[in-house]
């Protein structure tokens, strides 16, 4: 299984043509449903998604496909599939993004489109580098907690990524910080849990953590003291 890394984007068409195409794909994939089994092939088939919409599949049965990553291939007893080298080459991510129809908001005025999802190890950032050339505007960001990096992608900018860290180490931008306050939250529990046990005095806590957290120490040694 893979790491999963939490993604936001919003997509302004190009036109008003454009954006209605784009729309017409994304509700006939989000509408389709498994078939019965007597069905033909082409039937069973799921519809492209938002990376195969704007970087498409080809026929992996007639298509020599570029290795990824060449090294994977120079094993005798494992090769990388042709799916996994082409989508992870030109999507950045191994695996089409999963989207419910409640993830997703189409708003024909300003021809945008904005979508939460999360993608397999890596945010799609061949996709959204596909879409700036077809001349959609793209405003992402991203956070891999997993791989410890957090980053965001602007069809003007293209991609910036940093470390995820925690809020004391992180080298990414201040908004960044708050739009993926949750994370921080996390980590800076965790990192509090740690010190509970590591540091030796309540003074060191109460100057590393302030008088917000100080109870968890005093009730920490309080449990410590009764037992």
């Amino acid at each position: 299984m893979p790491n999963w890394c939490s993604n936001w984007v919003e997509l302004t068409a190009p036109s008003t043509q454009a954006f209605d195409n784009f729309v017409a794909h994304m509700e006939q994939h989000l509408s389709w449903m498994p078939p019965e089994e007597d069905v033909d092939d082409a039937q069973k088939e799921e519809p492209a998604g938002f990376c195969g919409y704007f970087v498409p599949e080809p026929d992996y049965n007639t298509t020599e496909i570029f290795p990824a990553y060449p090294e994977l291939h120079k094993q005798d007893t494992f090769t990388m599939p042709g799916w996994w080298d082409f989508r992870v080459s030109n999507w950045g991510t191994k695996w089409e993004i999963g989207l419910s129809s409640d993830q997703i908001n189409f708003d024909r005025e300003s021809l945008s489109i904005s979508m939460s999802f999360d993608s397999a190890w890596s945010p799609p950032l061949g996709v959204y580098e596909a879409a700036t050339s077809q001349e959609w505007d793209v405003n992402a960001h991203y956070c891999e907690p997993g791989m410890d990096f957090i980053g965001y992608y602007t069809s003007a900018e293209g991609d910036e990524s940093f470390t995820l860290g925690s809020r004391s180490t992180t080298d990414a931008p201040d908004w960044l910080v708050d739009v993926y306050e949750c994370e921080y939250d996390n980590i800076d529990e965790c990192m509090r849990e740690i010190d509970l046990d590591e540091l030796s005095s309540r003074e060191e806590f109460l100057a590393k953590w302030g008088e917000d957290y100080i109870h968890e120490w005093d009730n920490l040694h309080k449990q410590e003291a009764s037992n």
